[in-house]
């Protein structure tokens, strides 16, 4: 059992991922000068992402610590991210606009951008609509 979290300051927003039973820790450290608002972590922890202030997603290996690809796109920054099978990144910013990205080329599906509040949750429906 994992979890992730973040640290914020003026000088640097840290990804801390964790083990409960072990105690384990890895800090993937200081990327980014500022603070991260949203991580989100594939089911197999080789990958995670991350959005920061600077409008800027970031997708690293957990293990290596580096980062894999920058998604860059949203107007504004991204707030909320989720997964959806592994393979596609769903990112909600602050003004209220919704990017899908593809992960394993790094490109925008598509982009919502009716939505004239802040994106506070998105959640994937595992359904035919």
């Amino acid at each position: 059992q994992k979890f992730v979290t973040s640290s914020c300051n003026s000088d640097e927003g840290n990804i801390i991922i964790c083990d409960i039973v072990s105690g384990f820790q890895r800090t993937l450290n200081n990327f980014y000068s500022g603070c991260i608002y949203s991580i989100k972590v594939l089911s197999n922890y080789e990958l995670a992402a991350s959005s920061y202030e600077d409008t800027m997603i970031r997708i690293y290996n957990i293990q290596t610590g580096s980062i894999t690809k920058r998604l860059k796109g949203q107007s504004d920054f991204p707030k909320v991210l989720e997964l959806i099978y592994e393979r596609y990144l769903i990112s909600g910013a602050v003004d209220g606009s919704i990017i899908a990205w593809d992960l394993t080329n790094g490109v925008i599906i598509n982009e919502f951008s009716s939505i004239s509040s802040e994106i506070k949750s998105i959640i994937f429906l595992n359904s035919t609509c």
